[in-house]
């Protein structure tokens, strides 16, 4: 039986045993946390340094190769593309589709936990440069690799040995996370074990169901929309390649896994099973955590604009439209500085900071499903990263084997 096997009779085993097990169990969900929750952090723990070290190496790769401005603009441009479309189409949706008015409690006390700028720049350029590696954190850590790999080349012959010591460090993190997938299956059990039971014993999304749908329908119409881009892309082949061998992280999102974890298990199956280098990879997929989260856009304008929906029954003026979508894609590319609880969250706050009214008490309506929110926005934020690194290694010569696509 195979690895994929093995996993989807997990998959199916969890939503079972999550419709059939009752609500007090003590020892269950002990389980869950040790078996999911503790282990998808783990992967997360392992997933910093390994990120950080393929990320140095790949700069330098790169830059030799004279493609890192490049790659750095073609992802920019791209991304801020993607979520500029995808944040108007979460507005037309709303807008058109008959989706349930939220119920709004208004409190004094609303409060966001963003940073200031002030913090964010001491916590980027710390006096103690050691620090950035104890700060769950990854935007110090991108800001030192980028540093470290744009100077790695004045020197060759003395700098070569440092530069192995990185390359061996990310072979040893990667091997190691490899590793993992042999016993992935445990964790998604459980971690779809604990969604199926919120879902079941949470009366208060039932309200929401329509919203959600609506946003995994849109997941599946990217997926779709990719799968026939890429078609047309790679010479009338495979139409599903782009996402050939990366569900088990798919799957690993959707149960609601660690941002940190959820990539650098992408960026293992995507050069073990998609045959695309390090070298291109080893920097895009840091990048794209950071930066490319188009998937974010959509899902905080499609909230932002049910938000406002429901404050009135008068229509939503035009000019609010706009700053709704501006809002979207510029919280989407500024997701790094929200470096304390969810990041989500977070860029709900910021996107709807450049509404002209206040709307921070409708935030708080959708507490109850930002547990779920966030998954389906990484979800769709990794369908993106899928399709897109995908075309970047066909294009510029990073596939191991040309004919594979």
């Amino acid at each position: 039986m195979r690895l994929w096997h093995v996993t989807l009779l997990a998959g199916v085993l969890a939503v079972v045993a999550g419709f059939l097990a009752p609500q007090d169990v003590v020892w269950l969900d002990t389980m869950i946390w040790v078996g999911g929750d503790l282990f998808s952090q783990y992967l997360a723990y392992l997933g910093m340094p390994f990120l950080f070290f393929s990320m140095t190496v790949s700069v330098v790769y790169l830059k030799r190769r004279h493609l890192l401005m490049r790659v750095l603009l073609k992802s920019l441009i791209w991304g801020i593309a993607l979520s500029f479309g995808l944040a108007i189409l979460g507005v037309v949706l709303v807008q058109l589709l008959p989706l349930p008015r939220l119920i709004i409690f208004f409190d004094q006390t609303v409060v966001s936990s963003s940073l200031d700028a002030k913090t964010i720049m001491m916590r980027l350029l710390p006096h103690n440069l050691l620090t950035i590696f104890t700060d769950f954190w990854f935007l110090p850590l991108f800001l030192f690799a980028m540093i470290l790999g744009l100077n790695m080349n004045f020197d060759m012959e003395s700098i070569e040995p440092t530069f192995n010591l990185f390359d061996s460090l990310s072979r040893i993190f990667f091997h190691i996370i490899y590793r993992t997938f042999y016993v992935i299956f445990i964790p998604i059990f459980f971690l779809l074990l604990k969604v199926v039971r919120t879902l079941r014993f949470s009366e208060a999304i039932t309200h929401y169901h329509p919203f959600l749908w609506t946003i995994v329908g849109v997941a599946g119409g990217l997926f779709l929309i990719f799968s026939i881009a890429y078609y047309l892309l790679a010479g009338r082949r495979n139409p599903f390649g782009w996402i050939y061998g990366v569900g088990m992280t798919l799957l690993f999102t959707l149960v609601g896994s660690p941002n940190h974890a959820n990539y650098s298990l992408y960026s293992v199956q995507s050069h073990k099973n998609q045959n695309i280098k390090r070298d291109l990879a080893g920097f895009n997929v840091p990048f794209f955590l950071l930066f490319i989260r188009s998937g974010s856009a959509l899902v905080v304008a499609m909230s932002l604009t049910l938000i406002v929906k429901s404050y009135s029954v008068l229509d939503i003026e035009f000019g609010n439209l706009v700053s709704i979508v501006l809002g979207a894609m510029v919280s989407s590319l500024f997701l790094p500085l929200s470096s304390v609880g969810s990041q989500l969250q977070e860029s709900l706050h910021l996107a709807a900071s450049f509404y002209p009214n206040d709307i921070s008490n409708g935030l708080r309506a959708l507490d109850v499903i930002m547990p779920y929110l966030s998954p389906l926005a990484s979800l769709i934020d990794m369908l993106i990263l899928a399709f897109l690194l995908r075309v970047f290694a066909y294009q510029h010569d990073f596939i191991r084997n040309r004919s594979y696509i």
